[in-house]
């Protein structure tokens, strides 16, 4: 099995990059050229990684809305379990998911514009074009006095 093989395996499993590196015993450098370099470990690569977001996406599911069984203790002694749920986690998962109803609602993002009009997406990336502009012309006058 090539480095390339068990470079993705460890990947798939771990998703990240840098403990995929130590396992295989290359350098980040070497693994990101090779991504570079070879399309096809590049695409698998990015597949891997796909796929091991999947897996914790599920785990934040399970988590936050099926709960995960914690003990109970009384008097140092384990009396019994309860299903805790993350509510944290939950806001999380909405607000990737559903970002128009939970994300912050002065946050404009590629997927909030996907869901308006053209008319007034088109509009909006406009006006937040203009205050960059407006903010990168005020620094640079800043800058010169």
């Amino acid at each position: 099995m090539s480095w390339h093989d068990r470079f993705l395996v460890v990947l798939h499993q771990d998703g990240r990059v840098r403990e995929a590196c130590r396992v295989v015993g290359v350098s980040r450098e070497t693994a990101y050229q090779h991504k570079e370099r070879f399309p096809v470990f590049g695409k698998a690569w990015d597949d891997a990684l796909e796929e091991a977001i999947d897996t914790a996406e599920q785990e934040l599911y399970q988590r936050a809305v099926k709960g995960v069984e914690k003990p109970i203790y009384q008097q140092g002694r384990r009396v019994g379990t309860m299903i805790h749920h993350s509510d944290i986690l939950l806001m999380f998962l909405l607000r990737a998911r559903r970002p128009q109803i939970y994300g912050n609602k002065g946050e404009v993002t590629a997927s909030s514009l996907s869901l308006m009009p053209d008319d007034e997406a088109l509009a909006l990336a406009q006006k937040r074009e203009k205050s960059i502009i407006a903010t990168m012309k005020a620094a640079a006058g800043l800058s010169h006095s």
